[in-house]
């Protein structure tokens, strides 16, 4: 995953450099026989914070999508948010990391 995040940043690092996108992980497929260590997932990328949030969803049994949906579109706007207090320095007025505690999968 290490590599995912890093083509996603330099795929939408802002014009500043200064604010990260949030990097949310969606795990798929819930609903199958479970091959993802969630406990390793939380400790090594939410509690971390190289990711903002990880969630599973199953698309077939439309568990956890919706939910998915309004954690991305809540870092978005929080993200997009931060990118309009930069100020004319192009310093970041907010920090990411202050603005919506990680969440993590219980």
């Amino acid at each position: 995953m290490n590599s995912w995040k890093q083509t996603f940043c330099d795929k939408t690092k802002d014009s500043h450099g200064k604010v990260e996108m949030p990097f949310i992980i969606v795990g798929n497929k819930m609903d199958k026989v479970r091959k993802v260590n969630t406990e390793i997932v939380n400790e090594d990328w939410i509690d971390s914070g190289k990711a903002k949030a990880y969630i599973e969803t199953s698309a077939s049994k439309v568990q956890g999508v919706e939910e998915a949906f309004k954690i991305v579109a809540n870092h978005a706007f929080e993200y997009q948010e931060a990118m309009k207090t930069l100020d004319s320095a192009n310093k970041p007025v907010i920090n990411m990391q202050g603005l919506h505690s990680a969440q993590r999968l219980s």
